[in-house]
Parts: structure tokens; sequence; C-alpha cells
């Protein structure tokens, strides 16, 4: 998910960001995945707090996920 209340390259940037991060805390999975699927899907939200909403409800469902903050936009 990325927010759609910050310019495109950021948006961009924090999704690789975080498509790197999960990759590197997820080996494994990311294995299986490649194998398995491949799909990328890349949706957008409100604002930083549905990302960190949804990024909770994920966690309470063991989805793997990550939040992604830019020191450049002051940790957002």
């Amino acid at each position: 998910m990325v927010r759609a209340d910050i310019p495109a390259g950021y948006m961009i940037a924090q999704a690789m960001h975080a498509a790197i991060d999960i990759c590197m805390k997820n080996n494994e999975l990311m294995q299986e995945w490649w194998t398995t699927s491949n799909t990328v899907v890349v949706m957008q939200v409100a604002d930083e707090q549905a990302v960190l909403d949804l990024a909770q409800k994920a966690k309470e469902k063991d989805v793997h996920a990550v939040v992604f903050h830019e020191p450049a936009m002051n940790g957002q």
C-alpha cells in the first residue's frame, strides 16, 4: 500500500524500500513467492494512518508486512 497524499516519486521510493525490506527479512518466504506467484500489486490508501491501520490488521492476521518511514519526509 502506498499513500495517496504524497508525490508519486515518494510513493515509488517507499514501495521499493518496503519491498526490499520484506525480502531481506523473509528470504525463505520471498523464495517461495518468487517460484509460485511472482505477482506484485500496488494499491493506494488515503494517508499514513490508513497504512498504519492496514499494517496492524495484517499483523493481527499473521500476514507479513513492513512499514517504511521516509527519513527525507521527517520519518513519515
